[in-house]
């Protein structure tokens, strides 16, 4: 897990970005309400923070030779001191204006226990940088005296499981967690190995190479965010340590790059951490085991913390709303737009300035949509049937309700989903948006799962096609919470694709299967790369966009030479969700200067220049495009990459 990742989540960001995603669109923000195309593709929610449980996983590559041993472990009763100088910082890419972040620096005493466990003991300071005074409700100086907690580590392969102190912030734990995941990746025995971690803000793919005994690089990484609110565009990351002759942990250095792409209403995001600890002294300590243990058992997992943390800010935006005084607030602001079309005046705002009040209509608005949520997730089970009846009459707020609902995401909101969703009453366009909501939610429930299973056979093709994009879309989530059925959704959309009656059947069935990101899929998605019909070579294509692994950026690599243009553009479209490869920037640069459908090279120049910030040797080719192409889109689309 990325410190960094877990710093751009909004509620650490700057206040006035949060206030801005407010402005201008009512409702139509970022993070809890935004729309998009019908049927969805890919079905990515927009939610507030994500509560799956993170989980690291890992696939076998080339073992070392001499096995880095346990970098953390020595006999019971040494104390082990290293030195710890940790500082991150998230700031704007194009002015450098600082957001959030923090400095780190002390000594950090380790303790063995009993099963693996370590003890953790931090003395030093955190302070607190950017623009942002408190996290998590925290002002800089209780985050301080929390990070003085002790907290509880143990490493399992590339896994790192995590218990602190209770009452200690997410922010803090996040802190610790990255510390030991950078122990955890640094005791890996492989020379090259695939991970994906999934967290509060997605699931991540990395792929980690290592050059030397000691020192790793994560080559390329790739991202599906469940919040709209940040969109990664690449994660670096340079790890170097050393060994004392008994293979245990002497010096530790980190660096770590994140850049996000702008994305309404936040700008392009840059990030940077550098984690440095070496070990000091060993001493040998008369501590009381039984009252560490006491300690230990006192702790809690940091997720379940997370948790905890994400219900009380439920409850603390519920605050002031019931869940019909917010429904209210939203009648009444939907029915004021109706009858006053034009914008309403700045009255609300302080004279001569540009920066919104907190009582903006747009602003009440917002809190009135998040308070209905939250109420929503605490359990406002007794209000659903009105929900439904403004739904079944066509209310004005019909559409937010179903938003509401999807990032709701309980069981009765799933339930309620699927009731609208098959109400032939309901107006077809919110039908529509019930099952696109189903697609989204994070945890998908058995009963949605079997409900979208039973949509696909409806008589409205739109429906059907949502409901068999959204299938794919809930084994995605399933499988980041390891939840099985997502095993029993990508057989049975496998299936479909092999007993397909048409082309335009098996194609729908294989971007399923690209919603699902499945590596079980690779082998029937690289069959179906060499059929003889185009459509169903360009669904291949798009079943393998999230797939982990090296076998689906060859198959992607190939079906760039495709004779068929639809075939070039879905590949260039999959592989714009993925890291660069070797195979794939060969065709790149092919497409960029040599591809005569001024679609398909105006799509590999985009992808050039998406690739341009890890893949330099992309430069001359759109060097050469921006001066040379015969259309000036795409000499104009290659001269604002360069100068980017």
């Amino acid at each position: 897990m990325s410190i960094l990742t877990a710093l751009m989540h909004w509620r650490y960001l700057k206040p006035s970005l949060f206030i801005a995603s407010t402005l201008g669109g009512g409702l139509a923000f970022a993070w809890f309400s935004s729309q998009a195309p019908v049927p969805d593709r890919q079905g990515t929610a927009t939610t507030a923070p994500n509560q799956n449980d993170p989980h690291v996983s890992a696939s076998p590559g080339g073992a070392v030779r001499g096995k880095v041993k346990q970098l953390l472990q020595w006999p019971e009763g040494l104390v082990r001191s290293f030195a710890v100088d940790q500082t991150s910082r998230v700031e704007t890419s194009a002015d450098r204006t600082p957001l959030v972040g923090f400095d780190l620096q002390g000594t950090l005493q380790v303790v063995q226990m009993p099963s693996g466990w370590l003890r953790m003991t931090f003395t030093g300071a955190l302070a607190l940088t950017g623009s942002s005074s408190q996290t998590d409700g925290n002002t800089a100086q209780d985050l301080s005296v929390q990070a003085h907690q002790p907290w509880f580590v143990r490493l399992n392969s590339s896994q790192a499981q995590l218990r602190v102190a209770s009452g200690v912030s997410p922010f803090v734990g996040r802190i610790w967690e990255s510390l030991a995941s950078q122990l955890a990746v640094a005791q890996q025995d492989r020379t090259t190995w695939e991970a994906s971690h999934v967290g509060s803000l997605g699931r991540c793919e990395y792929r980690y190479r290592r050059s030397s005994p000691t020192r790793i690089t994560r080559t390329s990484t790739h991202c599906e965010n469940p919040s709209a609110a940040t969109a990664y565009d690449s994660l670096q990351l340079e790890q170097a340590y050393q060994l004392d002759e008994a293979g245990g942990l002497k010096q530790l250095n980190t660096k770590e790059l994140v850049q996000t792409v702008a994305q309404e209403p936040l700008p392009a995001l840059q990030s940077s951490s550098t984690t440095h600890l070496k070990w000091t002294h060993d001493s040998r300590s008369s501590y009381d085991m039984d009252a560490l243990l006491a300690d230990f058992n006192a702790s809690k997992d940091l997720h379940d913390l997370e948790r905890q943390a994400a219900q009380n800010l439920d409850f603390a935006r519920a605050s002031g709303h019931s869940l019909p005084s917010a429904m209210a607030q939203l009648v009444a602001s939907a029915q004021q737009r109706v009858d006053t079309p034009t914008p309403p005046s700045k009255q609300n705002q302080d004279p001569g300035s540009d920066e919104p009040t907190l009582d903006t209509p747009s602003q009440q608005d917002a809190h009135a949509y998040i308070a209905m949520v939250a109420n929503l997730r605490l359990g406002a089970s007794d209000h659903l049937q009105e929900i439904l009846q403004h739904v079944q009459q066509n209310g004005p707020i019909a559409s937010i309700l179903i938003d509401a609902l999807r990032d709701a995401g309980t069981e009765a909101a799933q339930n309620l989903l699927q009731q609208i969703s098959s109400d032939s009453g309901v107006e077809r366009v919110l039908r529509l948006a019930a099952t696109r909501g189903l697609s989204r939610v994070n945890t998908p429930s058995a009963a949605t799962v079997a409900h979208l299973t039973t949509l696909t056979q409806s008589d409205d093709p739109v429906i059907g096609q949502q409901a068999l994009y959204g299938l794919g879309s809930n084994a995605y989530r399933l499988s980041a919470n390891q939840n099985t059925l997502s095993q029993v959704i990508v057989a049975d959309l496998i299936d479909r694709a092999d007993q397909a009656p048409d082309a335009e059947s098996r194609r729908q069935a294989l971007i399923a299967l690209g919603n699902a990101g499945d590596r079980a899929a690779v082998t029937t998605a690289g069959l179906y790369a060499q059929d003889s019909a185009p459509t169903v070579r360009a669904g291949a294509a798009q079943a393998l966009r999230r797939m982990p692994g090296q076998e689906p950026d060859e198959i992607l690599a190939s079906l760039l030479l495709d004779d068929d243009k639809r075939v070039r553009l879905s590949a260039l479209d999959a592989l714009a969700e993925r890291a660069p490869v070797a195979a794939s920037v060969a065709q790149i640069k092919d497409l960029v200067g040599s591809e005569p459908t001024f679609l398909v090279r105006a799509q590999a120049v985009r992808l050039a220049v998406k690739w341009l910030p890890q893949v330099d040797t992309l430069r001359t080719p759109l060097e050469t495009a921006a001066h040379d192409d015969a259309f000036e889109d795409i000499r104009r689309l290659a001269t604002k990459g360069l100068a980017q």
